[in-house]
This record gives structure tokens, sequence and C-alpha cells, in this order.
């Protein structure tokens, strides 16, 4: 049993640091989402104030900033997978915990049993013993 109780708390300690890393991974997707629609920003304003030697390179403006919404719409699809991956692993890490705790109670339980025996044990041999 106690073997049992310790490869759960393993299990516990890995689940969390999938969960962290999870969270990790959709916070640098957010934030990167972040800084693509700012420079998706910053190329249409730059676009909308084009002046004579910005109007030789509007074109390429022009692709750049699909190029980046693009990416920013991928990157947005990415951090909503990356948030659903989360609460999984949030779901399975509450599992774990859980899991780990019965076990624990029912070790407690069983460790508390055995105390228990142990002290009632010498008592039984007390009144096991016949009167002369």
């Amino acid at each position: 049993m106690d073997e049992r109780l310790r490869r759960m708390k393993r299990v516990a300690v890995v689940q969390e640091q999938m969960h962290r890393l999870a969270e990790q991974r959709l916070t640098r997707l957010v934030s990167e989402e972040k800084e693509l629609r700012a420079n998706e920003v910053a190329l249409v304003t730059a676009l909308d104030e084009a002046t004579l030697l910005h109007g030789f390179f509007v074109e390429q403006m022009a692709k750049r900033v699909r190029r980046i919404a693009g990416q920013a719409n991928e990157t947005a699809r990415q951090a909503e997978l990356q948030r659903e991956k989360l609460l999984e692993e949030k779901r399975k890490l509450k599992q774990v915990e859980e899991a780990a705790k019965r076990l624990e109670r029912d070790y407690l339980r069983l460790m508390e049993r055995k105390r228990l025996e142990e002290t009632v044990r010498p008592v039984r041999r007390i009144g096991d013993a016949s009167l002369p």
C-alpha cells in the first residue's frame, strides 16, 4: 500500500508539471498573438498614412499585413486548442490528486488499524490465559 501511495504521488507531481507546461505554452501563444495583432495594426496604420514614398511599398506592406493576419489567426487557433488542452490537463490533475487522497486515507486507516491491533493484542493474550 505504501508503494502505491508513493507512485500515485509521483504521478501527481508529473501531472502538476504537465499542467504548468500547458499554462506556460498558452501564455506564450496569447502574448505571441497580441504581438502579431499589434504589428498588424501598426502596418495598417502605416498604410493609411501612406505618403508618396510609401506609395512604392504599398503592395509589399499589404502582403505583409495579410501574412501577419494569417499568422495571428493561426496563433489564435493554436491558443484555443491549448486552452482546451489546459482544461484537460487540469481535469487529469484533479483526478490524480483525488486518487492520491483516497489512497492516503486508505493507507492511514490501515496503519491505524494495525496500531489498534498491536495495542489490543497484548490485552487479548491476557484474556486467553486460563485461570487456576
